[in-house]
């Protein structure tokens, strides 16, 4: 994986506008000395499709620790209002990362459920 130098903020601005030009010539230009390119153009494509994947999968994971970290300080902070907040928050996002393809639909739920039960266990039983 490059680092994130190489990647220009307009070159992931190309690679999330679906135009992956620039950026294909930036990771080619990378790792031709350092890597073998391939030599066929749809092999060159893929590396690309791939490349660009990756950036988005990373985006979503990292958004959904944020969340997570966040509902974690509202519950160690024993704010039910922030917390679920929070928790809405951390929904919103882990179905999003659902509907992109970043997670499987029943990891999303097992992360959701995990998350209710430490708030049910905050709330005073009834």
């Amino acid at each position: 994986m490059p680092p994130a130098e190489v990647f220009s903020k307009q070159a992931c601005v190309i690679i999330w506008g679906r135009c992956v030009c620039a950026a294909v010539l930036l990771y080619v230009e990378f790792w031709r000395e350092k890597r073998t390119v391939p030599n066929i153009k749809s092999a060159i494509k893929r590396v690309a499709v791939a490349e660009r994947n990756n950036v988005r999968n990373r985006f979503w994971k990292s958004t959904m620790r944020s969340a997570r970290t966040k509902v974690e300080e509202a519950l160690t902070a024993k704010s039910a209002a922030d917390t679920t907040e929070a928790l809405k928050l951390a929904f919103q996002t882990i179905d999003k990362a659902v509907s992109k393809g970043v997670l499987h639909k029943n990891a999303g739920n097992r992360r959701k459920s995990r998350l209710a039960l430490r708030l049910a266990k905050l709330q005073p039983q009834k």
